[in-house]
């Protein structure tokens, strides 16, 4: 019970970052593709750099989520993993794979383009407009495995969100 109590407060912040995520996509959406030539973050309209700004967090903020708690509030309410033998992210990776959550190799993308966020240097702007344009590209998988967590979640264990 301890388990499904944790998963539901832990889909509830899943999909309140997914929802600001899609916020973020439905003000951006006219300015997609960037073109990595031509890209200047300093020259857009703030809105739009705030745009892009909130829009890099939440994509990186929920691929963490996901990959950091969704996934291990999942593994332990299936009591496939414990707080005395804790499952490897790639263990976990393979799990969630094996549900239908997620493609592993998708993921892997995903994650790649979260790191790329963290490590991007300020004046390289083409590479900013790219990594942007892939976590664009990627953000309907990544909203995708979301809601694949929140199905299970229902279908396996009775478990919403809004518990």
């Amino acid at each position: 019970m301890a388990n499904t109590t944790a998963l539901a407060h832990q889909l509830r912040a899943t999909q309140r970052l997914a929802y600001r995520l899609e916020q973020a996509i439905e003000v951006l959406r006219p300015h997609f593709p960037l073109d990595p030539e031509q890209f200047d973050p300093d020259m857009l309209p703030v809105e739009v750099a705030m745009g892009l700004d909130a829009f890099r967090t939440r994509f990186a903020d929920l691929q963490d989520m996901l990959g950091r708690t969704t996934f291990r509030s999942l593994a332990m309410a299936d009591e496939d993993e414990t707080s005395g033998q804790e499952l490897t992210t790639r263990e976990r990776i393979a799990l969630m794979e094996r549900r239908g959550i997620l493609d592993a190799a998708q993921w892997r993308q995903i994650r790649e383009v979260r790191n790329q966020f963290a490590h991007e240097y300020p004046d390289d702007h083409g590479e900013k407009a790219a990594n942007l344009n892939a976590a664009w590209q990627l953000t309907p998988p990544l909203l995708s495995v979301a809601q694949r967590c929140a199905q299970y979640a229902q279908d396996k264990h009775g478990v919403t969100s809004c518990d």
